[in-house]
């Protein structure tokens, strides 16, 4: 019995997580801004990609391109603003369930599923040239290449793996210098928001617990992610920054021991309960106490494409609102 019990309860976090990191539209209603135009103002100096040409993904799986894709499905949302931020989403024949950025460009755009649902006939009557899709979708990646469509997966774990991403994606698509264009810009809005937090001493950053899911199972980001990056760079301190793994559960025991200043949530019923005072012993702590604790569209902290630098924006200007007015 005990053994059926960890089982289910590792497949409910695996299915929390999917969710999470996949569709982070369902936990919100409003829209933000996007950081970067669908379209390039501005055309830069184009490379070019000779053809065919064989890359590793981050399955670890090598996947030769044989010509320059004009059909591709994205089945993920970070994969498809990946796609419209270098200025190629006009190659995007399908998306998945969940993909809604830029809001105009993929209303029209046929859905082939999400990954508890993929439509097998709907995909191979679209006849894409590459699949991009994200980690965990092995038995959909399987059943892809069996029919003979070319898949890449693309997982990045941290920022450095977001440029990375970029960079595939730019040089599968035959667009390695709109990819650079894009990382370069990511990485100066970074800087900038380094800059203006330069002279903070280490007792003027924040304590931060980030809610990836809750109450049960609570959970948040351990060490090594790009929202523990994130929280780095906005002035923050994670205090999950020194447990054992990337997504991880966390006891209310330890969190109220922890005491953060802030608590992030992209979770609205968090903060309807924590309102209501129906969090237990969440009140001895001190984000409760102050009123310090923010949900954030889980779209622009989520998703591992370039919007994350609005969520950066945000997370800073959240833990730090003296600095940025």
């Amino acid at each position: 019995m005990t053994v059926t019990l960890g089982l289910r309860k590792k497949l409910l976090i695996g299915l929390i997580l999917s969710l999470v990191l996949l569709s982070g539209c369902l936990l919100w209603a409003e829209e933000d801004e996007p950081v970067l135009d669908a379209e390039p103002e501005e055309e830069p100096a184009t490379e070019q990609v000779v053809y065919p040409i064989t890359v590793i993904d981050d399955s670890g799986q090598e996947v030769t391109i044989e010509s320059q894709p004009e059909r591709v499905i994205c089945f993920a949302p970070s994969n498809t603003e990946i796609l419209f931020s270098l200025g190629v989403g006009d190659r995007i024949v399908g998306i998945d369930d969940y993909s809604n950025w830029p809001e105009e460009e993929v209303a029209d755009l046929p859905s082939v599923g999400g990954p508890m649902n993929p439509n097998f006939e709907i995909i191979a009557s679209l006849e894409p040239e590459v699949f991009f899709t994200i980690a965990g979708m092995d038995e959909i990646a399987a059943q892809l290449r069996d029919l003979g469509v070319t898949v890449v997966v693309l997982q990045p774990k941290d920022f450095q793996g977001i440029y990375d991403n970029i960079q595939l994606v730019g040089e599968i698509m035959g667009v390695p210098a709109e990819a650079q264009e894009v990382i370069d810009y990511m990485r100066s809005e970074v800087e900038r928001i380094e800059e203006v937090l330069a002279g903070l001493s280490e007792g003027e950053r924040v304590s931060v617990f980030y809610e990836v899911w809750g109450p049960e199972p609570l959970m948040t980001t351990g060490p090594g992610t790009f929202i523990d990056y994130m929280i780095t760079v906005s002035g923050g301190v994670n205090i999950a920054a020194d447990v054992s793994g990337e997504w991880v559960e966390f006891s209310n025991e330890e969190l109220v021991e922890r005491d953060p200043d802030v608590i992030l949530t992209t979770l609205r019923d968090t903060i309807l309960e924590l309102e209501g005072d129906k969090r237990s012993g969440w009140d001895r702590i001190s984000a409760v106490q102050n009123e310090r604790y923010y949900r954030i569209d889980p779209d622009i902290v989520s998703r591992p494409s370039p919007r994350l630098i609005e969520g950066l924006r945000v997370m800073a200007q959240l833990l730090h609102p003296d600095l940025f007015e």
